[in-house]
């Protein structure tokens, strides 16, 4: 059973490492996703330290903002702003789909040649249903709920949040199991075109039938999806450099410089998270595709489940090349 995991791992790794065009188109919208992140974490930490008297945050962003007006960089910081929110709040969805569209057809075709531009006008027909199941999955993930905590200790009284905490920990668990039976929905609207609700029902039963499994696979990656330590440890550093220099130093090209070192150190986050991302959806392409064929199985009355079969297709990816 052990090797089963271990072989899944090992081909989606191998599929990552094959074909970097996958891992840098996402790596634009990684990039922004990790500035959004890295904004959260830290606005986050700075209220609290402000709240705790520790720094003055309103000064420190007061004097941000002097600095991009006297700058003249306020239509720049306008475009980044717009950009960043349309990556991450919309463009990725079509991201998402075009990637999981690309490693479908891999799987499914091991000697084909797969063309990268095509797949990516072909995600658009997708769009629109990931989009829809990520804003219905939205206020369930673990980042909302964490900020939703970290608000809730900052507003309330003690009294107050100690009152919430024990439903704050339930709702924690129910989103968590939500978004564990969940986990499939996608990869039915990209492989069998199902609606939104269709691909939410099939995802829960097909969840259901293979629990066990799909914790461990789940764990499995957790345990390897490092870009959330990285992007924890850049959330909190980043904010904390810029507004550090911000506060002590006014010459320019030492402005310039802090921000430079910002932009490369959530440059470096987005890479990693670009390749976690690929590897993920290959990891789960693969899960799901064996646990449809076990299911179709036991409906057609076989039980006799070949389990080796689609992670040897799935290892034969390597052989592939994406035009």
């Amino acid at each position: 059973m052990g090797q089963k995991y271990a072989r899944i791992l090992h081909s989606a790794w191998e599929l990552t490492l094959q074909y970097p065009r996958l891992k840098w188109f996402v790596f634009v919208p990684s990039f922004a996703g990790v500035i959004m992140f890295a904004i959260k974490i830290g606005w986050q930490l700075a209220m609290l330290l402000d709240k705790k008297e520790v720094i003055d945050f309103w000064a420190s962003v007061k004097d941000i903002f002097i600095f991009f007006i006297e700058e003249g960089l306020v239509p720049l910081l306008a475009i980044g702003v717009v950009i960043v929110l349309l990556m991450v709040y919309v463009l990725w969805a079509w991201v998402e789909a075009t990637v999981m569209s690309v490693i479908k057809k891999l799987c499914h075709n091991p000697e084909g040649k797969i063309s990268l531009r095509q797949n990516m006008m072909e995600a658009t027909h997708y769009f629109f249903r990931i989009f829809e199941l990520h804003a219905v999955l939205g206020p369930f993930s673990l980042v909302s709920i964490l900020l939703f905590t970290a608000s809730a200790y900052r507003y309330l009284t003690p009294e107050m949040f100690q009152f919430l905490v024990p439903f704050m920990v339930v709702f924690g668990i129910i989103s968590i199991a939500i978004n564990i039976f969940m986990s499939f929905a996608p990869y039915y609207i990209i492989h069998e075109d199902a609606k939104l609700m269709e691909s939410l029902k099939k995802s829960a039963a097909l969840v259901f039938m293979q629990f066990g499994s799909t914790l461990v696979i789940a764990f499995l990656i957790f345990l390897v999806n490092i870009r959330i330590i990285i992007n924890t440890f850049l959330a909190i550093g980043v904010p904390a450099l810029l507004i550090w220099g911000f506060a002590y130093f006014t010459n320019i090209f030492v402005i310039g410089v802090i921000i430079l070192i910002g932009l490369i150190l959530l440059g470096l986050a987005a890479y990693l998270s670009s390749i976690v991302e690929v590897f993920t959806t290959g990891v789960w392409t693969d899960t799901f595709i064996r646990f449809r064929k076990d299911e179709n199985r036991l409906i057609s009355g076989n039980h006799e489940v070949d389990i080796e079969e689609i992670s040897e297709r799935f290892a034969s990816l390597v052989n592939t090349r994406i035009s």
